[in-house]
């Protein structure tokens, strides 16, 4: 009966010691795989990291340069404009045979023009509506909103 104990503990040993050698493995591969996913996931993560700051740097790039456009045109027309609003009534107020009366009331209807010339020109340019589709918002509004939104 020792005999037959001696035997049946001994088969335990091996078999717990086999089953610990199969369950390392199952860990090992378990480890390995999950090690492997994980490094796949950080590849892809790092991946669509650098598309998504390369495309805010393009899309910045983009907005900066409409905005640099944006004002030197302003800048051009301001000038042009100041020329204007200098030149030409001193032009028509010194070169023409008119009367001071005519003279007067066409310097005030110039002057109502650029005044509301100018407010017309500040009222479109600084309009939230433009100012939301020149700094492309607007788009990422839409972006957003869409039906097959990627957010």
């Amino acid at each position: 009966m020792d005999l037959l104990q001696e035997i049946g503990k001994a088969i335990g040993r091996r078999f717990e010691a086999e089953t610990d050698k199969v369950w390392g493995k199952v860990a090992d591969l378990t480890y390995g795989a999950t090690l492997g996913l994980f490094k796949q996931y950080q590849q892809k993560a790092l991946e669509y990291a650098k598309i998504t700051l390369a495309t805010a740097y393009a899309h910045a790039l983009k907005i900066a340069r409409k905005h640099l456009v944006l004002f030197c045109l302003l800048l051009f027309g301001t000038m042009v404009s100041a020329v204007a609003v200098v030149v030409i009534p001193v032009t028509l107020v010194l070169l023409t045979p008119w009367s001071v009366v005519i003279k007067a009331v066409l310097l005030l209807m110039l002057g109502s023009v650029y005044v509301a010339g100018t407010a017309w020109v500040f009222l479109v340019l600084f309009s939230e509506d433009r100012w939301m589709k020149l700094s492309g918002v607007q788009d990422l509004l839409d972006d957003i909103y869409s039906s097959d939104s990627k957010f």
